[in-house]
Parts: C-alpha cells; structure tokens; sequence
C-alpha cells in the first residue's frame, strides 16, 4: 500500500487491511496443497478494495 490512500470510488483517506479466509486461498492449478492468503487493501468508508496481495509468492 502507498503510504497516502484516497478512494477512487468515494474520496476518503482511510485505508484498511485484511485478509480473505477459508476456501479463498490462493491455489497453483492442478495443486491443492500449495496455496496462499490473499491479503487486501480497502477504503475503510466505503469497502471499495484497492488491492489484492499474494502473502507467499515464491509457493508458487
């Protein structure tokens, strides 16, 4: 993430992170067993996401 964040949806400057979970892991096809999370960035007003992150690149 940039270190200044403004919404191209609303206009704000709060920015959030998170992570999906679960079954939304990141999969290699054909391999099940390597995966990764997908880390996001989001506008903390109005939930637009910014951007979606590999945490573990190189399992790939």
């Amino acid at each position: 993430m940039s270190e200044f964040f403004t919404c191209e949806k609303c206009g704000s400057t709060e920015a959030k992170n998170g992570q999906l979970s679960g079954y939304a892991n990141l999969h290699k096809p054909g391999f099940n067993i390597t995966s990764s999370k997908l880390l996001a960035t989001f506008c903390g007003s109005c939930g637009h996401v910014e951007s979606f992150k590999v945490d573990r690149p190189e399992r790939f």
